[in-house]
């Protein structure tokens, strides 16, 4: 059993890291995804295989590969298709590109691994077969939805383990929080930034909080090492938070940034991880889950300090 959300993060970055620069591959997580039974390794083998055929689909310059995450119930076709009752709790994750799609004609043999031609393997390809393979012997589903000269949509259900033991990973976290941890709390809604606040008071930390990102960069601009972790939302008028923490991480290289989103729209995940520790924390979310995200963001920034032995 391995946790759906760091395996989808660590993917995304590693493959980003091998993109052309024209290409960008985008990641967004909503909702609690829990966890998956079976094997890590061959999970990121199909993920790599979807996203290696989306590359070559895509356009050289412009290109865009979207990674969707989210808690599904499993509907009466998937149920039919494997073995599934209908209403299980799943996670659905969708591979979407804006590439050059596939012929209509073709779309009902793309899973056959015999099926070769040329317009296939420039579409979504070869993985494609080794995909369907991976997916059904985890108890998953996988679909397609193309549209020539528009991009392709795949679409993998798993059967997933709720994070019900999240309270308990929360308590294998707790210990004293590092003297003087200061955290910089970026949101335009008032009630966010009350509860953060509080939440992140009570354990100890010291907590300075904006309500807009202009005004955030402007302290953090007079005293740049007086923060130690950024916490924002990612959408808010005038400036994403992603764009925030990209602003501060000119200052102060590998800045570590923790971002909360609710928000549909697409964040790119692997651009920002190269830049330091990055962790996505969706809305609405549980206290206890906020501050182990903050631990856990905050142990990746203690990590990778340089040693100074």
């Amino acid at each position: 059993v391995f946790p759906i959300r760091p395996m989808l993060e660590e993917t995304i970055v590693s493959l980003g890291q091998a993109l052309p620069e024209g290409i960008e591959l985008c990641l967004h997580i909503q909702g609690e995804v829990g966890s998956l039974r079976g094997s890590r390794e061959q999970l990121k083998q199909v993920l790599g295989n979807l996203i290696s055929n989306s590359r070559k689909a895509v356009p050289p310059e412009g290109g865009r590969i979207q990674v969707q995450a989210s808690p599904w119930r499993a509907t009466a076709l998937e149920s039919a298709r494997v073995d599934l009752e209908e209403g299980t709790q799943c996670v659905r994750i969708q591979i979407s590109d804006n590439g050059r799609g596939i012929p209509f004609q073709d779309q009902d043999r793309v899973f056959d691994p015999f099926f070769t031609t040329h317009e296939v393997g420039q579409g979504v390809g070869l993985g494609l077969s080794v995909a369907h393979g991976i997916t059904r012997s985890h108890g998953g589903d996988i679909s397609l939805e193309s549209e020539p000269a528009r991009g392709t949509t795949v679409t993998l259900v798993f059967p997933s383990i709720p994070s019900e033991q999240e309270g308990a990973l929360g308590s294998q976290v707790e210990g004293p929080v590092p003297e003087e941890t200061r955290i910089l709390v970026v949101d335009d809604e008032t009630a966010i930034v009350r509860l953060v606040s509080q939440t992140l008071s009570k354990q100890g930390y010291e907590v300075t909080h904006f309500p807009t990102p202009q005004e955030a960069l402007a302290s953090f601009m007079d005293h740049p090492h007086d923060v130690d972790l950024l916490l924002t939302d990612l959408s808010m008028p005038q400036m994403r938070g992603d764009e925030l923490g990209m602003e501060i991480r000119k200052e102060r290289p590998g800045f570590p940034i923790l971002i909360m989103t609710g928000f549909g729209g697409f964040l790119d995940l692997a651009t920002l991880a190269k830049g330091g520790p990055t962790t996505i924390h969706p809305k609405p979310f549980s206290a206890d889950s906020l501050l182990q995200a903050v631990r856990g963001v905050l142990r990746d920034a203690e990590a990778k300090k340089p040693s100074l032995g």
